[in-house]
């Protein structure tokens, strides 16, 4: 909400709790401040906050005037620290008018006089003089009303479970104008072009930092971002502000806790009857499929595997040209290890010094990149490790190759390794595509992901670019190009078949500026490196409108699956939970009960690495990840680094092998472990039906489900059934309908506790088709339960006055 300050020089803006936004109305500039940084600055400012015009006619004014600090700015903090809601700190009069105010849908206000959202705009004289009268902002997709519910729902109170299930619900609807809601639209695996029409008829301009695409003769967009920076940081601000409200915070606690109730009580009953079904299947956790889905390419060997290719190279190929020195002279392989005073001979393991050591790195992310090099030395990290060198990447590919080689023998692994895309140049696509196809780094065991690194700074800094939008032109042109023409860039079309998703990497625990959705990518020219939430936001935007594009073509599409989570600021996660398909590490969850809440009614995909984060930012011991699995968020085992982090020549088995120990995983455990790793994966649908059965997209469970993912169907329904439960709290029964389809919703009726009917519910054919008649439960007799027991305490009775009696005798 806008405040007009009649007579001052700045206008403020209410943006979150405890924080303010002004703007200057010489510059136009935009900026938040914290409640510690408002009650700094009002020692050398003059803060002039006019009054607040509600709906009803009644005003309240505060004022931080000179150097002194009034009442109102008291209890407005002394409330904002005890999660109370932003209606009740900015206005004591209605503390009588909650239960009314809460049902009131106030709509947001802007100037009359904008063109457009976030457009740059200079206050004449006459707006001071009119007080800039606001007038209400509609929107047709109704985004706008479930925001202002999100935030007129923040009054409720501990008692108000309605209230509160509302506003869960109303802040799961934010994630769906940014994410395609494939559970509830279902999965289009026919994508058929919307029209036929030449290459050349399509034009792509850029608008605030995001593409627009359109056919040049209506010389409009037909494919453009319908959010804008603007709607998001209003969603994010909203998101944030939900998950900090106690009353919210308590109850997803709660729910959190009887998902972990459910699940022992689960395992009490029906573990033994699991182990009994999984002896009598023809399968097992090795055999069925698991992917690795968060893995970087540039480590994806073991260190023994990169040890030995090191070795044999010195031998084979010592005379190749594969560097050049300071002075500018071509080294050859053996020159280079020369210089290190290193041989095939002397070279060992602890020489290449690659493995991380816990103690040292600990917290530590530029120890970690350090890593990289091998023997500490970067121009080894060139030659071994990067695709543009002087041998043009051959060393890499033939390492790649043989990881591809031992991938295929091995009976149900594949991987998604990642590939970086940096946005220095434009010609990077091209290069990289060229790469992987002069190689012939195609494998059907394997998707590639693009990873963007948030090292902008960097880059600016050695002026290779401009600003921030140099970089996302750099990186999305060249696709549009390539969808547009695919003769253009015949082997990048090639290459972007076998992509999967998109990824944002580097340190989360940097201290970050706020997001600032007034300053476009064209503005960004400074050397400070952006926040995370803006690049998020970008990249996501830009990734919609290509997709779009792409499939109207029926082109391959992408998903966006950034780190998130690992270190850091945990509202990273509420960026995430807005604009992600898919996260990687994500143990802040665990801090964000209200967002760890969310990702489970929305199931996004979590790929967690105990191993990594056990050397890196938590001990494997206090690691989530066992406590989310139960809970029944979609989590999976990845290994992140191999080359760092694991010891054997198979890293995922390793990973699985470790936690099941660690955390004493049955066989059952793995392999829904497994299952949920290919339903997080970028594979396309049909292989993924092929490797866990068609519920994956037809929302039923088949016997097929449970031969191929090696899971009884116990196991499947009842986490289908306590999901059904969480959605019908908060949805109601038709909309838990539409998510996940009659037969959950059947089942979820006719359970009063959820688990003991479980297993008679099962159709008959998966009972007699899997299972021998030997180990079906038998329906036994209420009567003749109660009758040995009752038997047992009389005898018990009987017994004691007999020993009573003796004694006394």
């Amino acid at each position: 909400v806008l405040f007009p300050a009649s007579g001052a020089q700045t206008e403020f803006l209410m943006a979150a709790p405890g924080s303010l936004r002004y703007r200057s109305k010489s510059k136009s500039l935009q900026r938040q401040l914290s409640i510690a940084e408002v009650k700094h600055e009002r020692q050398r400012r003059q803060y002039l906050l006019d009054t607040i015009i509600r709906e009803d006619g009644k005003s309240v004014t505060f004022g931080v005037k000179d150097d002194s600090c009034p009442v109102d700015y008291d209890r407005w903090k002394e409330e904002y620290d005890g999660e109370e809601s932003i209606a009740s700190r900015l206005d004591p009069l209605q503390e009588n008018e909650e239960a009314e105010e809460s049902k009131i849908e106030v709509e947001e206000i802007e100037f009359k006089e904008e063109a457009s959202v976030g457009e740059k705009r200079e206050p004449s004289s006459e707006d001071a003089d009119k007080n800039l009268k606001p007038v209400a902002r509609k929107s047709s997709s109704g985004r706008r009303k479930s925001l202002v519910r999100v935030k007129s729902r923040m009054k409720m109170q501990d008692r108000d479970v309605d209230d509160i299930a509302k506003a869960l619900a109303d802040a799961y609807d934010l994630r769906w104008n940014y994410v395609c809601n494939e559970e509830e639209n279902g999965i289009d695996e026919t994508d058929q072009p919307e029209f036929q029409a030449d290459d050349t008829e399509f034009f792509c301009q850029w608008k605030r930092g995001i593409l627009a695409i359109g056919r040049t003769e209506d010389n409009l967009p037909r494919w453009k971002c319908t959010s804008t920076a603007f709607d998001f940081f209003e969603d994010l601000q909203a998101l944030n502000m939900l998950s900090s409200h106690g009353p919210i915070r308590s109850y997803c606690w709660k729910r959190l806790q009887v998902l972990d109730a459910k699940y022992k009580l689960y395992k009490l009953e029906k573990e033994g009857d699991e182990a009994n079904i999984l002896k009598h299947t023809a399968r097992d956790f090795e055999h069925v499929v698991k992917v690795d889905t968060h893995i970087h390419h540039s480590a994806c060997m073991s260190v023994k595997e990169l040890f030995d290719f090191m070795k044999l190279k010195l031998k084979t190929a010592g005379h190749e040209i594969v560097s050049s020195g300071d002075d500018g002279k071509d080294l050859t392989l053996k020159g280079v290890f020369c210089g290190m005073n290193l041989t095939a001979e002397t070279l060992s393991l602890d020489a290449l010094d690659m493995k991380i050591n816990a103690e040292d790195a600990y917290h530590r992310f530029d120890r970690f990149n350090a890593k990289y090099n091998p023997a500490g030395q970067s121009r080894l990290r060139e030659i071994f490790l990067k695709t543009s060198n002087i041998i043009s990447g051959k060393f890499l590919a033939e390492l790649t190759g043989n990881v591809f080689r031992r991938l295929e023998s091995t009976v149900g692994e594949r991987t998604e390794m990642r590939l970086s895309i940096y946005g220095r140049s434009k010609n990077e696509w091209d290069k990289l595509s060229s790469w992987i196809e002069d190689h012939y780094l195609v494998s059907d065991r394997n998707k590639w992901v693009i990873q963007v690194p948030r090292i902008y700074t960097v880059f600016r800094k050695l002026g290779t670019i401009g600003s921030f939008f140099e970089m996302l032109d750099n990186i999305f042109t060249p696709l549009f190009e390539c969808t547009k023409n695919p003769k253009s860039h015949p082997k990048l079309h090639d290459f972007l078949k076998q992509v999967s998703a998109f990824d944002s990497v580097d340190d989360e625990s940097i201290l970050e500026s706020t997001f600032d959705p007034e300053k476009i990518p064209e503005d960004w020219t400074s050397e400070a490196n952006p926040p995370y939430s803006y690049y998020c936001y970008y990249i996501r935007a830009n990734i919609d409108v290509l997709n779009q594009f792409r499939a109207s073509k029926g082109f391959s599409t992408f998903k966006f699956r950034p780190h998130c989570g690992e270190a850091g600021d945990p509202n990273h996660l509420a960026v995430a939970f807005l604009l992600a398909d898919g996260i990687a590490h994500g143990i802040n969850l665990w801090h964000r009960p209200t967002i760890q809440y969310l990702f489970y009614l929305a199931q996004i995909g979590v790929h967690m690495s105990p191993v990594s984060n056990n050397a890196l930012f938590l001990a494997y011991e206090r690691n989530p990840f066992p406590r989310l699995f139960a809970r029944g968020l979609n989590v999976s085992l990845s290994t992140d680094d191999p080359c760092q982090f694991h010891s054997t020549e198979n890293p995922l088995l390793e990973e699985y092998s470790i936690a099941a120990k660690v955390w004493r995983l049955s066989n059952c455990d793995q392999c829904e472990i497994a299952r949920n790793s290919v339903r997080q994966s970028g594979f396309d649908s049909q292989l993924k039906a092929q490797w866990i059965g068609k519920g994956v997209m037809t929302k039923e469970i088949s016997d097929e489900d449970c031969l191929l993912s090696n899971l009884p169907s116990i196991r499947l329904q009842f986490r289908r059934e306590s999901r059904g439960c969480e959605l019908e709290a908060i949805f109601g029964k038709e909309r838990t309908k539409q998510i996940l389809g009659d037969y959950a919703l059947e089942e979820s009726e006719s359970s009063e506790f959820g688990f003991s009917h479980l297993h008679q519910k099962l159709p008959t054919t998966v009972l007699h088709s899997q299972f021998p008649v030997h180990f079906q439960e038998e329906k036994r007799d209420g009567r003749r339960d109660f009758l040995f027991p009752s038997i047992m305490f009389g005898a018990g009775i009987l017994a004691g006055m007999l020993l009573l009696s003796y004694s006394n005798s």
